[in-house]
């Protein structure tokens, strides 16, 4: 949704190691940007996360009650109430499985976070959580310099812009990059 402009509080992820580590190296794509920070890819517990957020399940987007009210918050609409009760803000990241699908959302095998009121990231809210310790969020790092061979090889498996973003749009993208058209 941020990428179309629409302020949103939820999160992409993917369900694969691949993708998420496409997504992570992207900037080694273009070659105007130099990339001068590691990458890094974290790995989550869904269920583990909601529990600490209040959730003993992974939610689905967009069915009525409470979890429902609280997606609302990733759009600025959780004032309209629920069976005349307003739902109170979340304030930790919960994991929502997406029930409809876009061929986008299809092909890179994605789900969300939803972001509460605690603005911090990941590692700054859990840092000291069992989340962390019983290593239900794992941070894996991919040192600056490997960025580049990383998302090469990436390609190599086909783990490619035309497989991630079906249509005309991501086959463009490709083959800028296979061919190095440089904008």
């Amino acid at each position: 949704m941020q990428h179309h402009r629409v302020p949103t509080r939820l999160l992409d992820w993917s369900e694969s190691p691949l993708i998420a580590a496409f997504f992570a190296t992207i900037k080694a794509s273009k070659a105007s940007e130099e990339i001068s920070d590691d990458a890094a890819i974290f790995a989550l517990d869904p269920i583990a996360l909601n529990k600490q957020s209040g959730f003993d399940f992974f939610p689905n987007t967009w069915v009525q009650g409470p979890v429902l009210q609280t997606i609302k918050f990733a759009f600025g609409t959780q004032e309209e109430p629920v069976d005349g009760e307003r739902i109170p803000y979340l304030e930790y990241p919960t994991a929502v499985y997406p029930s409809t699908i876009h061929s986008r959302i299809k092909s890179q095998k994605g789900c969300f976070t939803l972001h509460g009121s605690d603005k911090r990231d990941f590692e700054a809210i859990f840092a000291n959580s069992a989340l962390i310790r019983e290593k239900q969020i794992i941070k894996y790092v991919i040192p600056k310099e490997k960025i580049g061979g990383f998302f090469s090889e990436l390609n190599d498996f086909g783990i490619t812009y035309s497989n991630l973003f079906p249509g005309l749009d991501g086959l463009a993208k490709e083959l800028k990059y296979q061919f190095k058209i440089v904008e």
